[in-house]
């Protein structure tokens, strides 16, 4: 859907590049879960927030994984 014209929920990612976590498409469905309890909603949060990464039992290439997605999805801004 792609109502109201001009202002869908597409349309505000696209213009004003706030990409929710859920496009961070290497995020475990445990994961996602973890952030979105701590309010962590948009790859701009996660990116200023990356360290909340550490309470959960995460490898450093996972880690390295995300960032590496992360920081190629924000350049689009």
């Amino acid at each position: 859907l792609n109502y109201p014209e001009g202002a869908a929920l597409g349309d505000i990612i696209r213009t004003y590049k706030i990409f929710p976590i859920t496009a961070h498409r290497t995020l475990r469905p445990l994961y996602l879960k973890f952030l979105l309890d701590e309010g962590i909603v948009t790859c701009r949060q996660l990116s200023k927030s990356f360290k909340i990464l550490d309470k959960l039992k995460i490898t450093e290439e996972e880690k390295r994984r995300l960032h590496l997605e992360l920081d190629s999805l924000l350049k689009e801004l």
